[in-house]
């Protein structure tokens, strides 16, 4: 189905959502939401560089800086899964605000902390609402966009967020050896609040609205969309239809799907597919790009010779995130996943070496850079796009909730593999492990569905028998 013509089985609001033209109210909703994405995936990267700066100042040291990791992670792991429920229960637009709200002030305090326990303490708070953030854009964003068009667009967001390593990165590079850290992270939490206070005008799902009985507001909203109407006139309209004075409330809510259904039917190899992809997508991610300073400054770069290394790799990142807005509509989400997983392997594994054996600048820049790519090709179309379109849309960000948190939890603990394996066997094996873990990626990528421009709606009743 092409999401072009539509059985008695599908909504108005459905069908109206998936046949509106591409018009400003998708761009401006998609700049809203990827306005806050950005932000995260700046304060998200950031870190990379001044864990580097860490250690070099004796403010922490290697085995602290794993500490950092993980309680960085496992606040991104217990975001993921709290947002998750909670956006599924109370709505998408509710639990996106708390996130971007908290996630301002807690990166603000962690500025002001005179420790490394203190600064751990506020950077697993930070992981809280970045965990909510992040799981709580991509599917918001799937479920106003058209099929044909759903790729692009979540992979775009995708590629906006990616952009926050090399921003991060470059920043750094011009600020830390002289402004010092503290002063990032309060330009990054007063720049979260302000996109608080300007996405307020972000509508709520009608995907969400129509599942849980409020069908004047959600066929208002889509009417809008439609229409091509701005995001102000639908405000305007949705103002005195409150969600208390819904009259189909009661009758038009079906059982609820809950937790439990995610691992029950047709439905469970879905979800065990997403978990799998996301363990391998945030390990491989951010355990390149996390420890790629430090592998620096352990094979005897200086600081500004490793920020800026990391800083010109880094942009491979939104690049990688552009090869999904390309191909992963025209060749499928699977065909991209396993091509790029591929070729991340390899060039993993060649830029590891060249580092060790002291290859030219030149060279590991090219397969630094190359391997952040590849390895963002596979993780991004993996988490913006085709994770949200496995799980119907009753536990759409449930679902993908815990998927990420259970990556989230590998992702913490992986961080002590690396300590253990560069200890022991050295750089080129770290390297050499990370190539192994998205090797599985592939492979897990092989076994799943394809889900390129096929109505969420269509994809939902595949899993529940509908």
């Amino acid at each position: 189905m092409t999401g072009l013509e539509y059985g008695s089985e599908y909504s108005v609001v459905q069908q109206k959502l998936d046949n509106a033209p591409i018009s400003s109210v998708h761009r401006k909703i998609n700049m809203l939401i990827a306005g806050g994405m950005f932000i995260d995936g700046i304060n998200l990267y950031m870190l990379s560089p001044i864990l580097a700066l860490f250690v070099v100042s004796g403010f922490s040291n290697v085995n602290h800086n794993a500490n950092i990791l993980f309680c960085n992670f496992l606040g991104l792991a217990i975001g993921s899964i709290v947002s998750g429920v909670v956006a599924d229960r109370l709505g998408r637009q509710k639990m996106y605000q708390i996130n971007l709200f908290v996630f301002g002030f807690a990166s603000i305090i962690a500025a002001l902390m005179p420790n490394v326990v203190w600064f751990t303490v506020f950077r697993f708070i930070i992981g809280l609402a970045l965990g909510g953030e992040i799981i709580t854009g991509y599917s918001t964003l799937a479920e106003f966009v058209p099929p044909r068009r759903r790729g692009v667009n979540n992979n775009l967001l995708n590629a906006v967020v990616s952009i926050g390593q090399p921003v991060s990165a470059f920043v750094g590079l011009a600020l830390l050896p002289t402004v010092g850290w503290r002063s990032m992270f309060i330009v990054v939490g007063i720049l979260g609040l302000v996109m608080w206070a300007l996405r307020k005008t972000l509508p709520e799902s009608p995907r969400w609205l129509e599942k849980n009985g409020y069908i004047t507001l959600a066929t208002t909203i889509a009417d809008g969309i439609s229409n091509g109407e701005s995001l102000r006139s639908i405000r305007e309209k949705v103002k005195g239809i409150g969600r208390d004075t819904e009259g189909t409330h009661s009758s038009a809510v079906k059982k609820k799907l809950g937790f439990a259904q995610l691992f029950s039917g047709k439905l469970i190899k879905r979800t065990i597919i997403a978990i799998l992809l996301q363990c391998v997508q945030l390990c491989v991610v951010f355990g390149f790009t996390s420890w790629v300073p430090t592998m620096f400054v352990s094979a005897h770069f200086t600081l500004a010779h490793s920020l800026y290394y990391t800083a010109v790799m880094g942009l491979g990142l939104p690049i990688g995130g552009l090869v999904g807005v390309f191909w992963s509509d025209s060749l499928g989400r699977k065909a991209v996943m396993v091509g790029s997983g591929i070729l991340g392997c390899a060039f993993g594994v060649l830029y590891g070496i060249t580092l060790i054996h002291g290859g030219s600048p030149v060279v590991i820049l090219l397969l630094g850079f190359l391997t952040e790519v590849t390895i963002m090709a596979f993780g991004g179309v993996s988490i913006s796009t085709y994770l949200p379109e496995l799980f119907p849309t009753e536990v759409r960000v449930t679902g993908t909730g815990l998927a990420v948190a259970i990556g989230r939890v590998a992702s913490a603990v992986f961080p002590y593999a690396v300590v253990a394996v560069l200890h022991h066997y050295g750089v080129e094996w770290v390297f050499g492990m990370i190539a192994f873990v998205l090797a599985i990626g592939v492979v897990t990528a092989l076994f799943g569905e394809e889900t390129n421009k096929r109505s969420l709606e269509e994809l939902d009743r595949e899993v529940l028998s509908i």
